[in-house]
């Protein structure tokens, strides 16, 4: 029940990350960015690096629970901004009191979502004290280190034992620029986040700085170009872009607002995609927590898969869902 609890709040938290986040990806790490830099009402996270398609070291925003849409603009779910002590009834648009997070409880206790209402144990790690973890077998928490944070500047969390031994961090890149963490806790020369590349570049997860426009993601009748680490399609002159069709061929009733928040990213990009006004044409885009052509499917980065064994699960993860109502 907890993984089914686990995988379901990280849904919830795609759901809610802001897809192109550049504030947060200026840094490695979440603790390297200004405390503001989400904005209001969210929080920055540092990334997952369980899928083959994510970048490492690379900090998203995430709306709060009780809030909706994408940093910096993260909009209550109620008429009104709810209390510390109460959560949001979607349904009926009012705030009521209870819990609205997995850890909008005291030290030793978690939210029940059913109920809303504090229980004593833990579902996650943050419903304990600093200096201690969840056992998710018993439910209780117990004396030892929670996640990398908590241990010194050289060393790890074991997610095994518990404790702090001597290393690089894997998840957060703990590395000099321009250096990653390979797998057996020894810094090495390559990249860890597109910000170790040139602007025109981003980062493999094999750690190399290639061309970000050199595998052709646009497809036909568009041109690539990459700014700041990312790439942006934009449908070459006398071609339209639309949503699952790629560019067509322009038609004379297709018009393009002239005003940005004008723009429908459905109408020109896929599902997931997102645009933005190009010299009077429209740039799709796929977001950070996904890849793909942005005209016709931007896949969403695969969360982690539930964990063999409870000391299996990633630290970041558990770290991630408790924050998710």
């Amino acid at each position: 029940m907890f993984y089914i609890i686990l995988i379901l709040n990280l849904c919830i938290l795609y759901s809610t990350v802001n897809a192109d986040t550049p504030p947060a990806a200026k840094y490695k790490t979440c603790s390297d960015a200004p405390k503001d830099v989400c904005g209001l009402n969210a929080k920055c996270f540092d990334a997952l690096s369980s899928s083959k398609f994510q970048t490492y070291g690379e900090p998203f925003c995430a709306c709060l629970p009780n809030f909706s849409g994408q940093p910096p603009n993260c909009k209550s779910l109620c008429p009104i901004d709810c209390k510390a002590d109460e959560y949001c009834d979607v349904a009926n648009k009012v705030c009521k009191k209870g819990c609205a997070s997995l850890d909008g409880c005291k030290p030793g206790e978690y939210c029940e979502s059913k109920t809303k209402t504090c229980k004593a144990g833990c579902l996650v790690s943050t419903n304990c004290n600093a200096d201690e973890y969840c056992d998710y077998g018993k439910n209780v928490c117990k004396k030892g280190c929670r996640t990398s944070q908590s241990c010194k500047d050289d060393e790890y969390c074991d997610a095994g034992s518990r404790q702090c031994k001597k290393g690089c961090r894997l998840q957060t890149n703990s590395c000099k620029p321009k250096e990653y963490c390979d797998s057996t806790r020894v810094c090495k020369p390559g990249c860890s986040a597109h910000a170790d590349c040139a602007s025109d570049e981003v980062c493999r997860t094999d750690h190399k700085c290639i061309k970000g426009c050199i595998r052709s993601p646009c497809g036909s009748n568009s041109d690539c170009s990459v700014v700041n680490n990312k790439y942006y399609c934009t449908c070459k002159t006398g071609f339209f872009p639309e949503n699952g069709k790629g560019c067509r061929a322009k038609q004379t009733a297709d018009v393009i607002p002239k005003d940005e928040k004008d723009l429908d990213c459905k109408k020109y990009c896929s599902e997931l995609g997102l645009c933005k006004l190009n010299n009077n044409n429209v740039s799709c885009f796929c977001p950070r927590v996904s890849w793909g052509n942005p005209y016709n499917d931007c896949k969403p980065k695969t969360p982690p898969a539930p964990p063999k064994s409870p000391n299996d699960v990633p630290l970041s993860a558990l770290s991630i869902a408790a924050t998710t109502g």
